[in-house]
């Protein structure tokens, strides 16, 4: 499991408003929120965050988002090839292939994060997300990255 590989849990926090990453920090530190164990923070579409954190400090930072009234989610699977994927809800539509969709969404953004981190952890991580879904080539990064 990537979780226990890279020492990471994935955390979502559902219903939010889209906003830059920034802001969203900024907004949710004012309300009480740590940011202390968190490794990545990623929008997927206008209303979703998928927050990477150390797994020994996932559950604190649960429970405090709970506390302060965020909606979170631990069992969200946007890979799924699932019409109840907040992906293709977001995206999909007619004449759309449901794979297709949630593929190309998941590449642009797993993209987007291997090149824009400079944690090595993180980059790792998304990589081997990606090869576990035999998405790997499909990335628009290079990947001369080794894992462990």
């Amino acid at each position: 499991m990537l979780e226990e590989k890279h020492g990471l849990a994935i955390v979502y926090l559902t219903g939010l408003k889209q906003q830059k990453v920034g802001q969203f920090k900024k907004e949710a530190r004012e309300n009480g929120l740590s940011f202390k164990s968190v490794e990545n923070i990623s929008f997927i579409g206008t209303s979703i965050v998928e927050i990477l954190v150390v797994r020994s400090q996932s559950r604190a930072f649960v429970d405090k988002a709970k506390s302060l009234g965020f909606d979170v989610s631990l069992d969200l699977d946007v890979t799924s090839k699932s019409k109840d994927n907040p992906i293709w809800l977001q995206y999909g539509g007619e004449g759309y292939g449901l794979s297709d969709v949630v593929k190309s969404n998941f590449v642009r953004r797993v993209s987007h994060e291997i090149k824009s981190t400079n944690e090595p952890t993180v980059r790792r991580f998304y990589l081997d997300w990606a090869m576990s879904l035999g998405w790997k080539d499909s990335l628009a990064v290079s990947t001369g990255l080794h894992s462990p």
